[in-house]
């Protein structure tokens, strides 16, 4: 599974039966957390981060094939089992994906 940009906003997609199907949250019941991380002595901004790897290589960050394509080779996320009706995840942008008790 992949946090990937796609239509201008970051959604979760996983390969199946060879090719990338998005809108995975509903699946894995993945819901994105509201942050505010004024005061936080590191603030992660995923989009920012790819942009900032494009233009390292010299490629168009405006290019949103080129932005979905990057994010999932570095937004690679493991779920170690299949997702069953007692599991339930929330998305954060500092710490990750986190499985809700």
């Amino acid at each position: 599974m992949c946090h990937v940009w796609e239509n201008d906003k970051f959604a979760f997609a996983e390969y199946v039966n060879d090719e990338w199907v998005t809108g995975r949250e509903g699946v894995y019941g993945i819901t994105q957390r509201s942050e505010n991380f004024g005061n936080a002595w590191l603030v992660r901004d995923y989009k920012e981060v790819i942009d900032d790897y494009l233009k390292s290589q010299k490629e168009d960050s405006e290019d949103d094939t080129l932005v979905a394509k990057t994010s999932k080779r570095y937004g690679e996320i493991s779920i170690r089992q299949k997702p069953d009706s007692c599991y339930s995840f929330e998305y954060s942008d500092q710490f990750g994906l986190l499985e809700k008790k």
